[in-house]
C-alpha cells in the first residue's frame, strides 16, 4: 500500500545521531512492514558526526547539499574523501564512517537508506567515539 510522508511532517530526531538534526521518513512508525528505513538529516555549520556502524543493515545516501570530509574505516586505517551535492554514498554493515562539514556558514544536508530494517534501533548503531 502506498504511503506518502511530507517532509513538513518529519519529526526531529536531535538525539540519535548529534548533533546531525534527523527526520525519518520511511520507518515502522509511518510505513508497515516496509523493510527499509529512509530519513532526511542535517550536519550543522562546522560541525562533526560521531564515527559510528550499524550491525544490522548497509546505509546508502545522496548529498542533496554542502560539502562534508567523510572518514571510512577504523582508526589504524581511516581513509578520507570529499562528498558534496550530487554525490552518492555506500556504508556496508559494520564498515566505520562520520564526517565533518567542510562550512563554517551552510549546512550539509542527505537523504539516507538503511536497508532492510524498519526503523533506527533495528540498525544497530554502535559509536565508536562520543564528541557530545
Amino acid at each position: 500500500m502506498a504511503a506518502i510522508v511530507k517532509r513538513k511532517d518529519l519529526a526531529e530526531d536531535r538525539e540519535y545521531e548529534p548533533p546531525q538534526v534527523i527526520g525519518f521518513g520511511i520507518n515502522s512508525d509511518t510505513v508497515k512492514n516496509s523493510k527499509m528505513t529512509v530519513g532526511y538529516g542535517t550536519l550543522p555549520p562546522g560541525a562533526r558526526s560521531q564515527r559510528h556502524y550499524h550491525t544490522n543493515c548497509n546505509a546508502g545516501g545522496y548529498v542533496i547539499k554542502g560539502r562534508e570530509r567523510v572518514f571510512i574505516g577504523p582508526d589504524n586505517n581511516i581513509k578520507e574523501v570529499i562528498m558534496e551535492a550530487g554525490d552518492f554514498y555506500y556504508f556496508a554493515k559494520g564498515e566505520i564512517h562520520g564526517g565533518i562539514n567542510l562550512s563554517d556558514t551552510e549546512p550539509v544536508e542527505v537523504v539516507f537508506v538503511y536497508e532492510g530494517v524498519e526503523n533506527k534501533e533495528e540498525a544497530g548503531t554502535v559509536f565508536v567515539e562520543h564528541l557530545y
